[in-house]
């Protein structure tokens, strides 16, 4: 798989292909290939760099949501999971496992929190 365009090349690499295109010194077949771009964000770049040259860059930052949980679930996790492992301590009862899937149930009902169960088992063995 190719690397991203802004982990092979710098702005001023790319501004300078651009450039080039842009003065007709090389045509859009030629500088496609040269970024390994398809056509459409070729010129989508083309557009962007014509709008502003000196402050055209490839660099991004993600502007989505952190994948971390909130300390909020994170305690009422843990605290359904020491609740559960006073069932698997006690020697009188037949539990000896966690029930992760009764965890989210639980999560949910109590306290109106919806996660998958793989980031309770996350959780809980870390």
């Amino acid at each position: 798989m190719v690397d991203q365009i802004h982990k092979r090349l710098t702005d001023e690499q790319v501004k300078a292909i651009l450039e080039r295109y842009v003065r007709k010194e090389i045509n859009a077949g030629y500088a496609m290939g040269l970024l390994d771009l398809k056509r459409r964000q070729f010129f989508k770049w083309v557009k962007k760099y014509k709008e502003d040259p000196a402050g055209f860059s490839i660099e991004y930052h993600r502007n989505g949501k952190s994948r971390g949980i909130s300390e909020s679930l994170k305690e009422n996790i843990l605290g359904e999971l020491r609740l559960e492992k006073t069932l698997i301590d006690d020697p009188s009862m037949p539990v000896r496992f966690y029930n992760y899937s009764f965890i989210k149930d639980q999560l949910k009902k109590n306290h109106r929190q919806d996660l998958s169960v793989p980031t309770i088992i996350d959780l809980c063995c870390q």
